[in-house]
């Protein structure tokens, strides 16, 4: 299992969504959930969604600014 880290661009491996891991909590019997704030305005605003660290995959072409969600 990769390491992701605050500050990680990341994807969601079931709904696409990506951006950046802003905050971490972790849990004593359950999966840590990752807070992941979008790289873009959606519909003119900020999103922040948290997801659990099974569903996240690193996203090295956010990087470079290529995220469009």
């Amino acid at each position: 299992m990769n390491k992701i880290n605050l500050g990680d661009k990341v994807r969601s491996k079931v709904s696409g969504f990506s951006g950046t891991v802003t905050a971490i909590c972790h849990y004593l019997h359950s999966e840590s959930q990752y807070c992941v704030k979008s790289n873009a305005l959606v519909d003119g605003a900020e999103k922040v969604c948290w997801f659990s660290i099974g569903e996240l995959t690193a996203a090295p072409e956010c990087e470079m600014g290529e995220c469009d969600k």
